[in-house]
């Protein structure tokens, strides 16, 4: 029963550049003394934990996991998907379901867990409440969706996906780039992915 979509106007955000090691605290009042000690304690331990075998350990049970589907009903509808395809009525699909399980670690445990396992550069936590039952979204994305900036009276918007795009270490030579490119242009997947 949690909604499709939330907009939240959060009274503290704490932004973490795991990079270079920085906070930053936004608040949309003062902030008292006590807060700004939490606060530095948070960044302290936040920076300094070491990610020792037990950060690694699994956050769930799979024994104890439940899906949205059953195993059928998961082929079936990949068998759909598929004569969808082969119809030409859509030439891809994100297809995904929902897994349920039950642990005794806080939220923030998970959160702490799943970044330590998987680190990426957009990583989101944040609480809340809806109809009085509290909440949280624990993400670890590997791609942005997009990001608005303004300047000199223009919005400019840029999406940072994943998909149709080559990893590079940045030590290629041009040679290297130049085959890297050719490989995207011409791979199917690649193309039908960056079309979408």
């Amino acid at each position: 029963n949690y909604p499709s979509y939330c907009f939240l106007v959060p009274e503290e955000i704490l932004v973490l550049d795991h990079l270079n090691k920085v906070m930053w605290l936004i608040l949309t009042d003062e902030i008292s003394q006590e807060k700004a000690d939490f606060f530095e304690n948070l960044r302290n331990i936040h920076f300094n934990e070491s990610r020792t075998a037990s950060a690694r350990r699994a956050v769930r049970n799979k024994a104890s996991t439940i899906s949205n589907l059953t195993e059928s009903e998961y082929g079936e509808k990949i068998r759909k998907i598929k004569d969808y395809l082969n119809k030409g009525e859509t030439y891809q699909v994100n297809f995904s379901q929902r897994f349920v399980f039950e642990t005794e670690k806080s939220p923030w445990e998970i959160y702490k867990s799943v970044t330590d396992i998987n680190p990426t550069k957009y990583q989101a936590f944040f609480q809340a409440v809806f109809e009085e039952e509290e909440f949280c979204v624990v993400s670890d994305s590997p791609e942005r969706l997009f990001k608005i900036s303004h300047g000199r009276g223009k919005r400019k918007i840029e999406t940072r996906p994943i998909k149709g795009t080559v990893g590079i270490r940045g030590d290629e030579t041009p040679e290297q780039l130049k085959k890297l490119g050719e490989s995207l242009v011409l791979s199917d997947k690649d193309r039908a992915e960056l079309e979408m």
